[in-house]
């Protein structure tokens, strides 16, 4: 997310030098939209899974405040083979 959670663990990523590929957001926003100088890919129908495949090799991390929105993420996640605490991981 692109609020004060995805922003919190995001900055301390960057502290510890951790590479950042961006965020995902509920919202649209412009389409060179940016948070912290790094893409903010909004998605108001949900994260399409073509989107999330060619994040495979990365870890995911959920930074998302609002447990509504947190849950409909593990879901995805999950019922499209992403495993939590391996794959995926939530932070807030």
């Amino acid at each position: 997310g692109t609020g004060p959670t995805g922003r919190e663990l995001a900055r301390a990523f960057l502290e510890k030098e951790v590479p950042l590929a961006g965020f995902l957001d509920n919202r649209q926003g412009p389409p060179e939209r940016k948070v912290l100088g790094y893409p903010a890919w909004g998605f108001p129908d949900g994260v399409p899974i073509y989107f999330l495949e060619s994040f495979t090799k990365s870890l995911i991390v959920l930074g998302i405040g609002d447990q509504q929105g947190q849950s409909m993420m593990t879901q995805l996640l999950r019922q499209n083979g992403w495993v939590e605490n391996q794959s995926f991981v939530r932070m807030a």
